[in-house]
């Protein structure tokens, strides 16, 4: 009996205490719709039209519970600046009308509107300047897309001077079996490498620049064409704020392997500063690729006049023990030695192409921010202001902006800085 009389107590208590709160809540939200304030002022409350509840359990339906109008999700804003904050009302998110209508989402978009990059072909082109016709004839075969400029750059700035090569490079190769497999000197080693591996790369080096030239060239025109028809169509895009387009062919010279670097350096170092020196390139990040290729290939100058002089004193029938030792030779420890310092540019050419695209993208956000702001102030009349970040242009800074940059020495991953 002690134990009902406590459960009855409770029972009790908590429909007193439910009875309180139904009284505070129409107390708060008015009487079958009414607003507190008007039935304080003497109005007639039958005069008062009634909510929409009430015309909904007078028709004769069931409710069950009270509707809540969810706030729709809104984007991130450059800078964090606006936004919208949610107002916790009887655990019913609600948002401010006005706020919900300031919200436009990011004010500018870092994409870039130019056609994908053809990686792999750019790696099979520097691995062409060591393996030869190997790797060429594949790029050359391929039909390009007629949609595709990028991929057409291919044929029309190789197409021409590979007709001349390849036969050549093929029928050097062939030679040179018939020379090992019956024991009989048909060219001299400092000939055939000269020739091979120096000279027609060499060639082959000079029309990769233009290429690359060429590339960066299109992807510029490529990004003002494009804006222009978006622009004559009328369709609304955000500004965009996106770095130097990135260059394909010269980043894959540099983060070469470390020993196919010291080969491709050991025999076609010269031509390869040549043909940089006398190609410049229109974008600062790829003028500072250009400066890391001289800082590496640089040095390999000594490599190809030391193995040029090696070559010199060979003989047809020490061919065999001099495949041998150039082999070795890479196992050396001068060779380990120029690994790690190849490595080490590598590396930081990487961090400083990050660092350069971050501040470009920055840069040029905050400078499409300010011709935004002060559009806005002399046209205010006339259309809303920008979505902006709060304060000047000078106040915002990196964390401001979510960059997703591309780490030059790994392909495939994004590097994030917010």
């Amino acid at each position: 009996q002690q134990h009902q009389q406590q459960h009855q107590q409770q029972q009790q208590q908590h429909q007193q205490q439910t009875q309180q709160q139904q009284q505070q809540h129409q107390q708060q939200s008015g009487v079958n719709g009414v607003e507190p304030a008007k039935l304080g002022a003497g109005e007639d409350p039958d005069e008062v039209p009634a909510s929409p509840r009430k015309e909904y359990e007078e028709s004769g339906s069931k409710v069950d519970e009270p509707v809540a109008e969810v706030a729709q999700p809104t984007g991130p804003s450059f800078g964090g600046g606006l936004g919208s904050e949610d107002i916790q009302v009887d655990g019913i998110a609600e948002t401010d009308e006005d706020e919900r209508e300031a919200v436009k989402g990011p004010f500018c978009a870092s994409l870039a509107v130019e056609d994908e990059e053809p990686q792999i072909f750019m790696r099979w082109l520097v691995c062409s300047v060591l393996f030869g016709w190997v790797t060429m004839l594949p790029i050359l075969i391929m039909q390009p897309h007629e949609g595709r400029p990028r991929q057409q750059l291919f044929r029309g700035y190789l197409l021409k001077p590979c007709v001349l090569l390849i036969p050549l490079w093929c029928l050097a190769w062939v030679l040179d079996c018939v020379e090992l497999f019956f024991q009989i000197q048909i060219m001299s080693p400092l000939f055939y490498f000269g020739m091979v591996h120096m000279i027609m790369p060499g060639c082959l080096i000079w029309y990769l620049l233009k290429l690359q030239a060429a590339d960066e060239g299109l992807l510029l025109d490529q990004r003002k064409v494009r804006a222009q028809e978006v622009a004559k169509d009328g369709t609304p895009i955000q500004p965009l704020a996106i770095e130097d387009p990135a260059p394909a062919l010269l980043r894959e010279l540099i983060c070469i392997n470390p020993v196919a670097l010291v080969f491709l350096g050991s025999v076609v170092s010269i031509p390869l500063i040549a043909a940089s020196l006398l190609t410049p390139m229109r974008t600062e990040r790829a003028r500072l690729a250009q400066g890391y290729l001289h800082m590496i290939y640089g040095p390999c100058i000594f490599l190809q006049l030391l193995f040029l002089y090696t070559l010199s004193g060979v003989h047809f029938q020490d061919l065999p023990r001099f495949y041998v030792a150039l082999f070795a030779s890479l196992l050396s420890l001068p060779c380990f030695a120029v690994w790690c310092l190849c490595m080490t540019c590598v590396s930081r050419y990487g961090s400083q192409d990050l660092l350069l695209s971050q501040r470009q993208r920055l840069a040029r956000a905050k400078a499409l921010a300010q011709s935004a702001l002060e559009a806005s102030k002399e046209s205010a009349e006339l259309g809303e202001a920008p979505n902006l970040p709060p304060g000047s242009p000078d106040d915002w800074t990196a964390a401001s902006l979510v960059d997703t940059a591309q780490v030059s020495h790994r392909e495939w991953e994004l590097a994030y800085s917010a």
